[in-house]
């Protein structure tokens, strides 16, 4: 809940607008179970900037417009949300939290590449 709370005090980077849906969930959930969340920031205010160049670039378009040699790691989902929430139900974990490393260092060569290097100069 804590954590919630100071969401005002941080930007937030994705690679698309989808993540800021599944803080809405995490939302709902809380007040479902309950848990008073009016010290909260509102959904639609968190500060969550989207690192794509268009809305329906790819991460893969992404990282070859990055690197057009980059190779690219092994994860077999890449980016399939609808498959991920199917390895869920049938509790599988493992591959699920492969994925998530794999698009967590997709989108830190995103972030530093095409953001960061905009105000380290």
């Amino acid at each position: 809940m804590k954590i919630l709370s100071i969401f005002k005090n941080f930007l937030f980077f994705a690679f698309s607008t989808h993540e800021k849906e599944e803080i809405k969930k995490i939302y709902q959930y809380l007040e479902y179970q309950g848990v008073d969340i009016s010290s909260c920031i509102e959904v639609g205010k968190i500060p969550i900037i989207n690192l794509q160049l268009g809305k329906f670039e790819s991460m893969l378009e992404a990282l070859y417009s990055i690197h057009p040699d980059i190779r690219i790691s092994g994860d077999t989902l890449f980016r399939n949300n609808r498959l991920v929430n199917q390895l869920f139900y049938a509790h599988k974990y493992e591959e699920i939290v492969v994925h998530n490393q794999n698009c967590l260092v997709n989108e830190s060569i995103i972030f530093r590449k095409r953001w960061l290097k905009l105000y380290m100069v």
